[in-house]
């Protein structure tokens, strides 16, 4: 006999990834029983070469409280297909550049390139598939601050329930810093300074692939 106390535990263990994609392996894409919409993170670098972390609010789904990439997103319909529907590469970074400007507030005429660093499964979302990308943009590290931090400020006095910023808290790296490997990273965290920032494993397999994109990209200015 099954008890009302053995069920509720059941039923809170319960999670689409324990139905789904149990494991020990993933399953492929087209065997996976998950949507599996596709979703991109990436990292903003500002005019004056620093990359932001974003400090992840308490009331989102995965994360919560926890140092995340720039932009964490999904791929919205609405600003990624063009008139017949269809997706083009055109079409993912005018996606992209709508993001930076929904959550960072960094006008879309202040993007002045995006890059593409790779493609890869997500696991701790059950394998969804996700692309990582490098947007240098025009204002420098202050600007942006200074226009984020006023737009936290109107939405907290407007009371807004459902704001379009995954965080309130940015923070800033240098690239310099992550060229010369000062950070320790770790799954489930980043040190710097001897401090702990806490993150999730596909947010400090991003920084790794940043730090050897940053390096590619350096040596090829060389």
């Amino acid at each position: 006999m099954v008890t009302n106390r053995a069920m509720d535990y059941q039923f809170n263990r319960l999670s689409v990834r324990s139905l789904f994609e149990y494991g020990p392996f993933i399953s492929t894409l087209p065997e996976s029983k998950l949507s599996n919409h596709l979703g991109f993170n990436g990292f903003i670098s500002s005019g004056d070469s620093f990359i932001i972390l974003v400090l992840r609010s308490k009331k989102l789904s995965i994360g919560k409280d926890t140092w995340g990439c720039s932009i964490n997103a999904s791929v919205k319909a609405k600003y990624a297909l063009d008139r017949n529907k269809e997706m083009t590469t055109n079409g993912l970074i005018d996606c992209i550049n709508m993001e930076i400007q929904d959550e960072l507030k960094i006008p879309v005429q202040c993007v002045s390139d995006v890059q593409f660093i790779s493609a890869y499964h997500d696991i701790v979302e059950g394998g969804k598939p996700q692309l990582l990308f490098y947007a240098k943009v025009k204002d420098s590290l202050s600007e942006i601050m200074s226009r984020f931090q006023l737009s936290s400020n109107k939405s907290a006095m407007q009371n807004f329930i459902w704001p379009l910023e995954d965080g309130k808290v940015l923070l800033s790296i240098s690239e310099g810093e992550l060229l010369q490997e000062e950070i320790a990273l770790f799954p489930s965290m980043m040190i710097r300074n001897g401090r702990i920032y806490k993150m999730l494993p596909s947010v400090s397999g991003s920084l790794a692939m940043l730090i050897d994109f940053l390096h590619e990209k350096n040596s090829a200015s060389a």
